[in-house]
């Protein structure tokens, strides 16, 4: 059982970072960024079964961050639903 939040989240003021090989299951959500967030990579991860979006940039199409190589099922960008920047 995961918990009611993010298993992985970065939050105003996080920049210039990498995530990387992590796997968030049954949380209230994956792995989320959120908007401000800038010069990230995210890469190689699994997030999946979790209760809101396996994967969530909080920027409109992931401005600078680069999604890549995830696995994962459920995503959100600002503005509403998938996006292709989200990989």
């Amino acid at each position: 059982m995961g918990n009611a939040g993010f298993g992985v989240e970065l939050n105003i003021g996080s920049s210039d970072c990498t995530i990387q090989s992590n796997q968030t299951h049954s949380n209230g959500g994956g792995i989320g960024l959120q908007a401000g967030i800038a010069n990230c990579r995210i890469k190689r991860n699994v997030a999946l079964a979790n209760a809101g979006p396996d994967m969530s940039d909080g920027n409109a199409s992931c401005s600078t961050n680069t999604w890549s190589g995830n696995i994962f099922g459920t995503s959100d960008v600002a503005g509403g639903g998938p996006d292709p920047c989200l990989q």
